[in-house]
């Protein structure tokens, strides 16, 4: 019904983000992801350092963290990268 249909596209205001984890390889454990500034969340990453033809190896690292990325704003992080 539309009463219904309202209710669902309005926004939740008590929306909390999902606990994430993110693979630590100098601990080799999974630690939780815990941002500096609650819901904001900033990125940086570095070009790549080609010195032949490209390859699948040197896109690898932007697919990684565009996928970071994505997963980050859908989850309601506020990401400045």
């Amino acid at each position: 019904t539309i009463a219904s249909l309202i209710l669902i596209t309005q926004p939740c205001m008590s929306y909390t983000a999902p606990k994430i984890s993110l693979y630590n390889s100098l601990t080799n454990s999974k630690d939780e992801f815990k941002p500096i500034k609650e819901n904001k969340v900033s990125m940086y990453t570095c070009g790549p350092t080609v010195y032949d033809y490209a390859h699948v190896g040197n896109f690898r690292a932007f697919m990684t963290y565009d996928l970071l990325k994505r997963a980050l704003t859908y989850f309601g992080y506020e990401v400045d990268h």
